[in-house]
């Protein structure tokens, strides 16, 4: 067997495993592209079903900081009033020193909406 009949079956063996190689790289990239496929068809379809979901988390939202501002506007109307019986029940003071268990109710009242304020703007800057 000379040398240029070996160089020849070796390119032909060469040849064979490079078309196979190919076939099988073909193979293979056909494979990928299909789950590919089959990927995004699963993100669109979890896209579609989540889609409402957010939609609703935004209206219950909307609807909780609605919820929240009328509330922060009412503990703010108590606590003017609070603060306007004070002046008034302080202006009818005899000098007679006794306990004040409506002067302990409203520090507790204006403590909870101390306390409630500060949740919420936490809250806000959370979210």
């Amino acid at each position: 067997m000379t040398l240029a009949v070996a160089i020849d079956i070796l390119t032909v063996v060469l040849i064979v495993v490079g078309i196979g190689a190919l076939f099988y790289l073909i193979l293979f990239l056909k494979s990928a592209a299909k789950n590919f496929n089959l990927i995004t068809s699963d993100v669109h379809d979890m896209k579609e079903k989540i889609e409402p979901i957010i939609t609703n988390l935004e209206d219950a939202c909307g609807r909780a900081n609605s919820i929240v501002e009328r509330t922060e506007e009412y503990i703010d109307s108590l606590d003017q009033l609070i603060e306007e019986f004070k002046t008034r029940y302080n202006s009818f003071s005899w000098g007679v020193k006794h306990d004040n268990p409506v002067a302990d109710f409203i520090k507790n009242v204006s403590a909870l909406s101390k306390g409630i304020n500060a949740f919420w703007s936490k809250y806000k800057n959370h979210s």
